[in-house]
C-alpha cells in the first residue's frame, strides 16, 4: 500500500514539468521580470461539430525598434519565420539594394553575423546558434535604420 502511494506522488510531482529552451530576467530602472521560452508544443483536431487546439502555447511579441533618428520611412521590412530554428528570411520590399546590409546581434551586443543585402529576400542562418533572443539591424550604408528581434528556439 505504500508503494502504491509512492508511486502516486512521485507521478504527481513531475506532472507540471515543463522543459524550457530559454530564460532569463531582465532588469530596468522600473523593475525586474523574469520569463521563459517554453515547449511550443501544439496541436490542432479537427471534426464535423469544429475544432480545438490543445498544448503547450507560448505567445510571442514582435517588435519593430525605431526612433526618430533612425527610422527609414520608405523602408518596408518583414523578418520570417519568427521564433524560427535553422533560419529566418529578411525581406526588404526596395527598388535599390546596393545601400543596405544587416548585422545580428546576440543579447550582449556582439556581431555574430554580418552581410551585405543583395536581394529583396536574404536568408540568414540561425541554426548554429543557441536558443535565445537575437537582434537584427538593417543599415543604409554606415546607418542602422531598423531593427527587430528575433527568437530562436
Amino acid at each position: 500500500m505504500l508503494s502504491v502511494i509512492a508511486l502516486l506522488i512521485t507521478g504527481l510531482s513531475i506532472a507540471q514539468t515543463s522543459v524550457n529552451t530559454s530564460g532569463g530576467t531582465g532588469s530596468g530602472y522600473e523593475g525586474t521580470t523574469t520569463y521563459s521560452i517554453g515547449q511550443i508544443i501544439v496541436t490542432a483536431e479537427s471534426g464535423q461539430n469544429g475544432s480545438v487546439t490543445h498544448g503547450i502555447q507560448q505567445s510571442f511579441e514582435m517588435y519593430l525598434l525605431n526612433n526618430s533618428e533612425t527610422a527609414s520611412p520608405k523602408l518596408s521590412m518583414k523578418v520570417f519565420p519568427n521564433p524560427a530554428t535553422d533560419y529566418v528570411v529578411l525581406e526588404i520590399k526596395e527598388p535599390t539594394m546596393e545601400t543596405y546590409s544587416y548585422r545580428l546581434f546576440n543579447t550582449q551586443g556582439n556581431i555574430l553575423e554580418s552581410d551585405k543585402i543583395a536581394d529583396q529576400q536574404t536568408e540568414i542562418d540561425i541554426k548554429h546558434l543557441p536558443s535565445q533572443v537575437y537582434f537584427l539591424q538593417v543599415y543604409e550604408h554606415i546607418k542602422p535604420i531598423q531593427s527587430i528581434i528575433i527568437i530562436k528556439y
